[in-house]
């Protein structure tokens, strides 16, 4: 439970960073230029502000941002506003998760071999917003009737955002492949699509629907403006009608529950591990 090991690595390394900007890399004080975060580093609120505490000011625009230090969040950012930022003379500092850059590696490489690349995911999101500026033809999808409104292609590459369910990313490329075929490398038509789902996603909701289905309550902690923890939220709630969502200790009501319960916990892959361990030891001493 806790971070994945994607947003583990993007919160260290802003929070060295905010620490060099308090003390100086000598660890003795002195001057650096400022740090700022293009976006929040991840959804979920008390990650921010842990980041903000740290004197790393959070930005929604890149206007006026020259000569800075500029962290890219952990969802990747859009390819216009990097080119932007390198030519005001910002400092970048890539914090884009690996597993959400290897989605851009794969779609750009089907983009080669198909005339547009389809998209499984949230429209809104920062990743695809991210995804779709690098691509010259994109299509985003999410229901059937995306994929009606879809263009007559000869082939169609896809992919996937990493967060999304399983069973919604194959009931997508099942409509695609009955709009389009399945793949066939030698005619050259088809759906071509790749797994692209973060594997820390797939197996820790897995691992939490098996749970949900022997406790009596199941508690996912976890923002509700996280698309990866309102998913594993959704899948438990399917297994255990005693399912709560909560972000933080203080949103549970510990005066429901009793030694004689089962309960079972589990976290989104933004959610921070003190506050889950601050739930656990509370349900302990109950």
């Amino acid at each position: 439970m806790g971070f994945c090991h994607g947003v583990r690595k993007s919160f260290d390394t802003v929070m060295r960073l905010g620490r060099e900007l308090q003390f100086g890399e000598s660890g003795k004080g002195g001057q650096i230029r400022e740090i700022v975060m293009l976006g929040d580093i991840v959804h979920n609120k008390d990650v921010v502000e842990r980041v903000e505490q740290v004197g790393i000011r959070t930005i929604r625009s890149i206007d006026n941002i020259k000569g800075k230090t500029v962290v890219l969040r952990t969802h990747g950012e859009a390819r216009g506003a990097v080119e932007e930022l390198v030519k005001a003379r910002n400092e970048l500092v890539d914090c884009t998760c690996a597993i959400v850059k290897e989605v851009r590696k794969k779609a750009l490489l089907l983009e080669k071999r198909h005339p547009a690349v389809v998209i499984v995911g949230m429209r809104n999101h920062p990743e695809i917003v991210g995804l779709v500026s690098w691509l010259a033809n994109p299509h985003i999808m999410m229901s059937e009737e995306d994929i009606e409104a879809l263009p007559h292609y000869r082939s169609v590459g896809v992919v996937s955002q990493t967060t999304i369910s399983a069973e919604r990313y194959e009931s997508c490329i099942e409509l695609l492949e009955d709009k389009y075929g399945k793949w066939d490398e030698v005619a050259g038509t088809g759906a071509e699509w790749l797994q692209t789902i973060c594997g820390h996603t797939r197996s820790n909701q897995a691992s939490s629907v098996e749970v949900a289905g022997d406790v009596d309550v199941m508690i996912v902690v976890g923002s509700r403006n996280s698309s990866n923890s309102t998913k594993l939220y959704e899948k438990c709630l399917e297994v255990n009608p005693n399912a709560l969502f909560v972000r933080r200790l203080a949103e549970l009501d510990l005066s429901a529950f009793n030694p004689a319960m089962s309960v079972g916990i589990t976290s989104g892959a933004s959610t921070p591990d003190w506050i889950v361990e601050e739930i656990v030891r509370a349900l302990e001493s109950v």
